[in-house]
């Protein structure tokens, strides 16, 4: 029966089962992308920080990123700013993933100014204190930096 497959069906066969592994690995790996990636074109726009105001123009409290979000305990308007937010914290973590234990922190803050400038929309949200913390304990935990609240909000100026 082996003597009946054609070299050319046989690398048609490896060929697709190549492309359908491929294809199955980058479904699961992106998945949560390639869901928002299929929302924002139905005219969904990103929010402003203007839209995390409450009707009394207060700001609400700053979410646990590691437990409400994953929870899902947020609604409204705050639920479409969570991919940005997500986008935001994994590129923190892949920094400090990368970082290595000598940095200087001038060097560190630097670093994390350029990454927290590409995310206006978090700056004066509900979500900057949530990631000022995630800053603060990675970069203690990842590159023995102890990096103080001044420090960490001027990782948000421009």
């Amino acid at each position: 029966m082996i003597n009946n497959v054609s070299w050319q069906g046989y690398w048609i066969s490896i060929a697709l089962l190549t492309g359908s592994y491929y294809l199955i690995v980058f479904i699961l790996y992106y998945r949560n992308d390639f869901k928002y990636w299929l929302g924002s074109r139905d005219g969904e726009r990103i929010p402003s920080a203007a839209a995390f105001e409450t009707n009394d123009k207060k700001l609400h409290q700053p979410l646990l990123l590691s437990e409400e979000i994953i929870q899902g305990n947020v609604g409204g308007d705050k639920q479409e700013a969570i991919p940005i937010v997500q986008s935001l914290k994994d590129e923190v973590h892949a920094f400090f993933d990368e970082a290595y234990k000598d940095i200087t922190k001038k060097d560190l803050l630097v670093f994390l100014n350029g990454i927290t400038n590409k995310y206006p929309t978090v700056l004066d949200s509900p979500y900057q204190q949530s990631i000022n913390q995630l800053i603060v304990f990675l970069a203690e935990q990842n590159c023995s930096v102890h990096l103080n609240a001044e420090e960490v909000s001027g990782v948000w100026l421009r």
